[in-house]
């Protein structure tokens, strides 16, 4: 009797998508580590209705005036500016508001504790 080597395929395809598998876990993992997840529900609650579903802001963002009334949420991507601000000053802004426009702040419904990544200021 001859060996059969058709069958090698199997185990080498199952090998293959377990380690994928794994692959996967390990990385939602890290990605929830570092709060990921917690932090898209934050947005998805507390941010679309101005920044929108894809940080992509309100249209004529650059144009708004200091009059509150003015005032378009800016994209939360390159395109805006938020990159420019480290960690605290973004912190900040999220828990206390921006002076002078419609920014609110979340420091009444969001505890410093929701943000764990963020340096407590």
């Amino acid at each position: 009797m001859a060996f059969d080597r058709n069958w090698l395929w199997v185990p080498a395809l199952f090998f293959a998508g377990a380690l994928l598998y794994s692959l996967y876990l390990a990385a939602m993992s890290v990605i929830d580590s570092y709060g990921a997840r917690q932090g898209a529900a934050l947005y998805q609650a507390h941010c679309t209705a101005c920044h929108g579903n894809a940080l992509e802001g309100q249209t004529g963002w650059q144009f708004g005036s200091f009059a509150a009334q003015g005032w378009r949420a800016p994209p939360l991507t390159a395109a805006g500016h938020a990159w420019m601000h480290d960690d605290k000053a973004l912190f900040q802004h999220v828990k206390n508001g921006a002076s002078g426009s419609p920014m609110p702040g979340f420091g009444e419904k969001l505890s410093d504790l929701t943000f764990p990544k963020w340096p407590a200021a």
